[in-house]
């Protein structure tokens, strides 16, 4: 390789890499592949959500059964600032079928918007349950840099326990 390119293009691998890595800390990466490790959800939900849509309407939530498979379409109100949801879910006694999320939100941007999500249980009794959808907790972990700018703490809310 021609010599005189050789250091441009390793400087220019140099700067993409710090981009990257600046975008992923904004990102709350690092609290995101934490979370992804230490969050224990049950091990026949099968949770996914996609990112923030404006035009998102409220939908009325209802249980769509295959073979043994309950799949819920619903859509979710976090803060619009939201990088990434966990889910959850529990039963109570009253037939309740609660679905619940843990958000993480990297920013101090604050507004709503619906992330559409899909909650797919294995081996729920198949009955008739009313749905209840519940942000159990959020984690509002703001990248250091941020918080060097602004003076802000490092808050983790635990609103229930799921």
């Amino acid at each position: 390789m021609n010599r005189a390119l050789k250091f441009p293009l390793i400087g220019l691998a140099c700067v993409l890499s710090g981009v990257l890595a600046l975008l992923f800390h904004l990102a709350a990466g690092a609290t995101v592949v934490q979370e992804y490790f230490d969050h224990e959800a049950p091990e026949e939900l099968d949770f996914s959500f996609s990112y923030c849509r404006a035009n998102s309407q409220v939908n009325e939530s209802k249980i769509v059964w295959h073979e043994d498979v309950a799949v819920i379409d619903v859509t979710l109100s976090p803060n619009c600032g939201t990088s990434w949801l966990f889910g959850n879910y529990k039963v109570l006694e009253s037939g309740t079928l609660v679905l619940g999320y843990k958000s993480i939100v990297p920013s101090i941007i604050g507004c709503d918007c619906g992330y559409p999500a899909t909650y797919r249980i294995a081996g729920l009794e198949k009955k008739d349950y009313e749905i209840e959808l519940r942000e159990y907790a959020f984690i509002n972990k703001p990248p250091w840099l941020l918080r060097s700018w602004i003076e802000m703490g490092s808050d983790v809310v635990e609103i229930e326990e799921f």
